[in-house]
């Protein structure tokens, strides 16, 4: 979402959508702890609002403050013109892959980076990338800019906070579609719409459950914890929309793939490699 649009929520009055979108466009910049503490606050009023413990002038002050906190993060947004500083850091050539440790996810994902790696293709993954102590959040956020990314997508990638955090990161970079590769799982029910309506009833169980157990404790003590709630409304709003996309898309079966060695997987990353080269000269 463009900061022109974010200004057009605000001026609806549409604060928490508009704080949504801030937290969207600046994630992964030197803007993101401002705008999650802005998000942060606006929580703390909104509490103290159901409360009744603001009083009228209070209540103007707050959300005033809050307006005005989110206008001076876009304004600093377009002064730095951060949009272009991520575009020139973007990966061109390499390939990232995201999947789900342990199971069959696993094995196809070691078969995926064998047979890539036999065709010269390098493939950025975590057991092989991260080193010890590196931040598994700024990893995570560097295959969301990939402009390869092979989805290897099971039961346990659509359960799992990180996997789809990434999947959120992927999307959030623009061109989706264009910059994925899916190879999608037999136990990965996403093609059948009541089938994958569990993985919809799964998150929104995970997210009133977390809510629940945050009612429980002080606010001052849920550091960390709100940004996990956060991620889990974000999956709910955004789960359906990006695997309506992958299934969409001709992924072919993983028999299919095994069998032709991921060859027309391989074609599909050279093709996108190859156009990608010649748009930068």
């Amino acid at each position: 979402m463009e900061t022109s649009e974010i200004r057009l929520l605000i001026k609806n009055g549409e604060i928490e959508k508009a704080i949504q979108a801030s937290l969207l466009l600046t994630e992964g910049t030197n803007l993101d702890d401002v705008a999650h503490t802005i998000s942060a606050k606006y929580r703390k009023y909104k509490l103290d609002l159901i409360g009744g413990i603001l009083t009228a002038s209070e209540d103007s002050i707050a959300f005033a403050t809050i307006t005005g906190n989110i206008l001076s993060v876009l304004q600093e947004y377009e002064k730095n013109s951060i949009s272009s500083v991520r575009s020139e850091k973007e990966s061109t050539g390499e390939v990232f892959i995201s999947y789900a440790w342990g199971g069959e996810s696993e094995i196809i994902t070691d078969a995926i980076v064998n047979a890539l790696s036999e065709r010269n293709i390098a493939i950025v993954r975590d057991k092989t990338t991260l080193g010890y102590r590196s931040s598994i959040k700024e990893f995570m956020q560097t295959i969301g800019k990939g402009k390869c990314v092979v989805l290897v997508i099971s039961d346990r990638y659509l359960k799992s906070k990180n996997c789809l955090f990434e999947l959120l990161q992927v999307a959030n970079n623009g061109e989706f579609v264009q910059r994925i590769f899916p190879v999608v799982l037999r136990d990965a029910n996403i093609f059948n719409a009541i089938n994958f309506l569990n993985y919809v009833d799964y998150w929104e169980t995970q997210f009133t459950e977390l809510q629940a157990a945050m009612k429980k404790v002080s606010i001052a003590n849920l550091h960390g914890i709100r940004e996990d709630l956060d991620l889990y409304s974000d999956i709910r709003a955004f789960l359906p929309r990006l695997v309506d996309k992958i299934r969409d898309m001709n992924t072919l079966t993983v028999d299919g793939h095994q069998q032709s060695n991921f060859n027309e997987l391989y074609e599909a990353i050279i093709q996108s490699i190859n156009k990608d080269i010649g748009q930068h000269h």
